[in-house]
C-alpha cells in the first residue's frame, strides 16, 4: 500500500524492473527492459511463478514480507531477460539463492521428511546427493 492505497501490478512491476537494473549493473550481468510484460502479467495472476502460492502484491512499499513479489533469474548468470526471469515470492528467492530449483524441491522434501511427513523418493535423494556435492 502506498498512502493506505493498494498498489497497482504496473506499479510493482515498475519498480522491480528498475531495481533488477540496477542489481544488472552491479553484478555485470545482462539486463532488458523487454522484461517488462512478462513481470508485468505475472504480477496481475497474484501468484509465485515456483510455488503456485499466492503473494501479496499490493502490500507496503519498501516493506518485504514471505509473500512479497520478487524477480527471480532462473539461471544467475544468464541475468534479467525475458526468458531467465520469474515473479516468485520473496521467501522462495530468498530460500533459492543462487541454487536452482532442485534445490528448493530437495531442501522442502527433507524438511517434510524431518518432520515425519513423508519418506524421500529416491529422485528427491539423488537430487540431495548432487546438492551435497
Amino acid at each position: 500500500m502506498l498512502d493506505g492505497k493498494p498498489r497497482s501490478a504496473k506499479m510493482v512491476a515498475s519498480k522491480l524492473l528498475k531495481e533488477a537494473e540496477k542489481r544488472a549493473a552491479t553484478k555485470g550481468v545482462p539486463f532488458s527492459n523487454d522484461c517488462y510484460p512478462k513481470i508485468h502479467s505475472q504480477l496481475l495472476s497474484g501468484f509465485c511463478q515456483a510455488t503456485g502460492g499466492e503473494m501479496d502484491v499490493a502490500g507496503n512499499i519498501g516493506k518485504l514480507s514471505a509473500w512479497s513479489p520478487t524477480l527471480d533469474r532462473i539461471v544467475p548468470e544468464l541475468g534479467y531477460v525475458p526468458e531467465n526471469v520469474r515473479v516468485v515470492s520473496f521467501a522462495y528467492n530468498a530460500m533459492k539463492g543462487q541454487e536452482d530449483d532442485r534445490f528448493c524441491i530437495a531442501l522442502a522434501c527433507m524438511i517434510l521428511q524431518e518432520n515425519g511427513w513423508l519418506p524421500l523418493p529416491p529422485e528427491i535423494l539423488e537430487t540431495v546427493r548432487i546438492v551435497e556435492k
